[in-house]
């Protein structure tokens, strides 16, 4: 791998890493250091824009512009969903998507991945990902009911081991809020909180009030 490369992937976990913390300062700071970056990748500057946004403020300063540069680019191939950047970007993008697109994008890789088990830990871990981002958005910002129950089969039937047990217990977790089970819901925020996982447990749902 290249210097250049590799300067990429640390760029893009320490990214990742702001993100799972909560941390919009961070992500901001990473954001101008990508941005001015000439050797990051143009998915990656959409990413660090992506994530700095939606830490600051769920994504409701992004600008129309920005996200019309970023859709155009996401969806510049017909196989897109079948591509590592593309996704990657689906999943961050969606709090501010058209929701009749979102939909039908979402549809395009719940039947591309419907057999979730004969891909690699790597694929699996980014759709996964993804499934668990629709869920909240699509439960907590677009009020939708589509795709919900096909995203949490899906996240459900990956092997409960080391690799996936965060996203089984955040999809046991949508799985209990539908079902307006408050016991479990309780229980499973108090566990993730016990375990480190405060900013995950605080933002399992979203109270647009705050």
């Amino acid at each position: 791998m290249s210097k250049g490369a590799t300067s990429n992937e640390k760029l893009s976990s320490e990214l990742s890493q702001s993100f799972n913390d909560g941390d919009a300062k961070r992500a901001d700071k990473l954001r101008k250091k990508i941005l001015m970056n000439s050797g990051a990748s143009l998915s990656l500057k959409y990413r660090a824009i992506l994530i700095a946004a939606e830490l600051k403020d769920h994504m409701a300063s992004l600008d129309q512009n920005t996200i019309d540069k970023i859709s155009n680019y996401l969806y510049r191939s017909n196989d897109w969903v079948k591509n590592k950047e593309a996704l990657i970007l689906f999943g961050n993008s969606m709090p501010r998507m058209n929701s009749t697109v979102l939909k039908r994008r979402m549809k395009q890789v719940i039947k591309e991945y419907a057999d979730i088990n004969k891909f690699s830990d790597d694929v699996r871990r980014r759709i996964s990902t993804i499934c668990v981002n629709y869920v909240f958005n699509a439960i907590f910002v677009y009020k939708t009911d589509v795709c919900v129950r096909e995203s949490l089969d899906l996240i459900k039937s990956i092997p409960a081991n080391d690799i996936y047990g965060l996203k089984k217990m955040v999809g046991q977790y949508y799985l209990d809020y539908l079902n307006g089970d408050q016991k479990h819901i309780a229980e499973l925020k108090d566990l993730l909180e016990r375990c480190g996982y405060s900013f995950l447990a605080n933002h399992l749902d979203f109270d647009i009030s705050k």
